[in-house]
């Protein structure tokens, strides 16, 4: 639970941040400083989000597992809870209904990234 926690909350944080990244515009820059201080968690990111969205909607009762079994631990269950959040939204856009074998193999993080971002564009103006 510890080692899903940490790769697939980790990816949670990342969607979550580089996605606020982007509607912000603040991409470029975020990228910059990623690439020069996180580079090695810059490339883990680049392997493993592409693959994530098809895979969303098993994630989401996993983190909130994590955060139950943290909670009776006298940790908090939110940061998992909300890494829960994070997968339920995935899941429901068009890259997350895509299935592991339909998915766009061409498809990189910042496909991923903008695919995501698109969505929260969409879903604020349908509102």
């Amino acid at each position: 639970m510890c080692y899903g926690a940490l790769t697939k909350g980790l990816q949670a944080l990342a969607t979550e941040l580089l996605v606020a990244a982007r509607l912000a515009g603040i991409e470029e820059t975020l990228r910059a400083e990623q690439t020069e201080t996180m580079g090695e968690v810059l490339g883990w990111l680049e392997g493993n989000m592409p693959i994530m969205p098809p895979k969303a909607y098993r994630w989401v009762g996993e983190m909130e597992e994590i955060g139950s079994f943290f909670g009776s631990l006298g940790m908090t269950p939110d940061i998992l809870n909300g890494a829960a959040d994070v997968y339920r939204f995935v899941a429901e856009t068009p890259i997350g209904k895509e299935s592991p074998e339909t998915r766009d193999p061409n498809r990189k993080l910042d496909g991923v990234i903008a695919a995501l971002a698109e969505a929260i564009s969409d879903r604020k103006h349908s509102s």
